[in-house]
């Protein structure tokens, strides 16, 4: 079976998006339908993770993993595919625990396609996080102030209060 571009992987994720119970040769034939290649039970079980942690459109498996892992900040030397930019912008952080919302004031010092390093300043906003303490995969959301004013969701997965930067 010939590999599957790319593109055939993302029209397969738009038919798989639209029925989840759909099996890989139901989807294969909908993709050759659309005289496309088909995808292997490796993109169907993407499709799956993707789905379980909340994503709604397509993110290739190479992105999910890093977006994923452990420690995603520690190893960028090691992904240099993945380039982090030095920034200062000003971010709110929102995230809901226990039924209730709660923003907090950050500085992004970092912001690549995978995530970004916030900063907290302020006490109150630390005394906050440490009160509430967000729990690690749980969905946020990032409005960064000018000059960006962008608003981005995403999920926690790390988070470290230390009286004393790195």
């Amino acid at each position: 079976m010939p590999n599957a571009s790319p593109a055939d992987v993302r029209a397969g994720w738009n038919i798989f998006r639209k029925d989840p119970e759909l099996s890989l040769e139901e989807i294969n034939a909908r993709l050759q339908a659309q005289g496309r290649k088909p995808i292997a039970n490796r993109s169907l079980q993407h499709y799956r993770s993707l789905l379980r942690n909340g994503f709604d459109r397509y993110v290739p498996i190479n992105r999910f993993d890093v977006a994923r892992a452990a420690k995603p900040f520690e190893g960028l030397s090691a992904l240099p595919r993945y380039f982090y930019y030095g920034v200062t912008v000003s971010v709110w952080f929102r995230y809901t625990r226990d039924g209730k919302q709660h923003e907090v004031a950050a500085t992004a010092e970092r912001v690549g396609e995978v995530g970004a390093v916030l900063v907290l300043d302020g006490t109150s906003d630390i005394d906050t996080l440490r009160r509430s303490h967000p729990s690690l995969d749980s969905r946020v959301s990032l409005r960064f102030d000018a000059p960006v004013s962008e608003m981005a969701t995403a999920r926690l997965l790390r988070w470290n209060l230390m009286k004393t930067p790195l």
